[in-house]
């Protein structure tokens, strides 16, 4: 450690500073904590660690009250590692771990019961886990594995099964997802493009452990919290994921009739193309007799597709925004981005997209991952599991387009159009022959303001969701702090 001089040939001199807002600061060698480098030896950090230790509640690093402390692995794509669910064993990845401490439902992975038990064997998840993701973007998610069926996790989660019953998984994870929990997981953290904490890590995490009977109170009161967010949340999602009833209503059509017959006939004489008895079921036959009813042209007559593609060899960007197929929400066809390192670029990670670009996943698109992307996605890298819509014919509207291809009568002919067992897909000379309705453009701007609106409601209620539930994660901050 070099020694500063006071004596004013020096080009520089360190002074006061607003409080954790410094750049360049100095440090005793007696000061240093864990590791050497700047980051982690910030005075934020050390006055977190600080508040903590002058609690009145007893303080236990993860080590000491943890049973087990693991993590996961990835078995190759290529074999018989994956299934297509519901069948085989829930296999868990980092981002399935939700805002509010949950693990999702959508977008799930599942392997074979022969992994599970054999290469997976040793992160097999048991209800009350507590999870936490410790790689990448999603890094310092935490989440409490409720479930009682045999689950799987990869590499970017790692696992804190508690020994002592008097401390409640739920109290854990509420905590790590406080002010004080993430600031102590951004403390171990490597900062680096792609951030990460070892296990090693996770086990030095101090807790504070109130007695029992207050960590029930504390999350009862989070658990009521949480469950204000998810209904709002809930609510939200409804008004974007309910569209069909109102298309249909606008359209001048009548819901299509169901027909889940799996024994039928054809006639040869129709036969083209396709044999296979999927293709020609009923159901699939019942949305053409529905769409005959109304003006529509082949989606290939009226858009087309981008062939932009990106190199990374090319790019001079340590980092890149992508987005794979997981980033896009099914239920309500919005999308997000994940930072990349470019280097570690997927295989898949090759389609340039621009805002205004609608994606359409091309795995298992009855799901309805189909996003129409806005300017801040401008230069993104998309997922060659999608086609990218760039342009659109005058007799469409664009946000029209986005919300007809998510409909029932748009994923129902993907789903027709498919092909494959365990992840069906679609081809994009398939794709080209979904049949679209053309309403008068009058029609489609009617469904482009109900659109509009609903998504302006849906964006109030999570911002009324998400404003709740940090309120409610300082209450428990502050109850923490404030000692018994």
């Amino acid at each position: 450690v070099a020694r500063v001089s006071t004596r004013s040939f020096l080009f520089f001199r360190l002074s006061p500073a607003e409080e954790q807002q410094h750049k360049c600061y100095l440090l005793r060698q007696g000061e240093i904590r864990k590791r050497i480098d700047a980051y982690s030896n910030q005075s934020k950090f050390k006055q977190l660690i600080n508040k903590i230790y002058s609690v009145s509640y007893p303080v236990q690093i993860i080590q000491n009250i943890a049973s087990d402390i693991f993590s996961g692995s990835t078995p190759v794509a290529k074999g018989n590692a994956y299934i297509e669910p519901p069948n085989g064993v829930r296999f868990l990845r980092s981002g399935e771990i939700t805002e509010d401490g949950e693990v999702t439902s959508m977008g799930e992975v599942h392997i074979t019961e022969e992994v599970h038990n054999g290469l997976l064997r040793r992160s097999q998840l048991n209800s009350g886990d507590v999870l936490i993701a410790i790689v990448g973007a999603t890094i310092g998610s935490v989440g409490v594995y409720e479930r009682n069926k045999p689950s799987n996790i990869n590499q970017a989660i790692a696992v804190v099964r508690l020994r002592d019953k008097e401390i409640l998984p739920k109290y854990l994870c509420y905590y790590l997802k406080s002010n004080i929990g993430q600031g102590l997981l951004d403390f171990f953290k490597r900062p680096v493009a792609r951030a990460n904490i070892n296990l090693e890590e996770i086990s030095e995490i101090p807790v504070l452990i109130p007695p029992r009977e207050i960590q029930l109170s504390l999350v009862a009161a989070m658990d009521e919290a949480r469950s204000h967010r998810k209904q709002k949340l809930a609510e939200s999602d409804a008004l974007l994921s309910s569209l069909d009833d109102y298309l249909l209503n606008t359209l001048g059509l009548e819901p299509p009739v169901k027909d889940d017959r799996k024994v039928f006939a054809i006639q040869t004489s129709i036969i083209s193309g396709r044999f296979d008895p999927h293709f020609h079921a009923p159901n699939f036959k019942n949305i053409y007799r529905l769409l005959s009813k109304t003006t529509t042209k082949k989606l290939g007559e009226i858009v087309k597709f981008s062939k932009d593609y990106w190199n990374p060899k090319d790019e001079e960007k340590i980092t890149f925004r992508y987005i794979e197929i997981s980033n896009v929400k099914p239920q309500t066809g919005e999308a997000i981005w994940t930072e990349t390192l470019t280097k570690e670029a997927p295989s898949r990670a090759r389609m340039l997209v621009h805002g205004d670009d609608i994606i359409v996943s091309l795995t298992r698109p009855h799901h309805g991952s189909i996003a129409h992307l806005s300017e801040e996605f401008d230069g993104c890298i998309a997922s060659t599991g999608f086609a990218v819509i760039r342009s659109v014919s005058k007799l469409l509207n664009r946000e029209y387009l986005w919300c007809i291809l998510r409909s029932q009568l748009s994923l129902q002919q993907m789903l027709q159009r498919a092909s494959g067992g365990n992840y069906p897909a679609i081809t994009r000379s398939e794709l080209e022959n979904i049949i679209i309705p053309i309403p008068e453009i009058s029609i489609q701007e009617k469904i482009v303001r109900e659109i509009q609106h609903r998504r302006s409601e849906a964006q109030r209620l999570r911002s009324e969701a998400e404003t709740g539930w940090q309120i409610a994660k300082q209450w428990f901050e502050d109850q923490l702090l404030g000692g018994s």
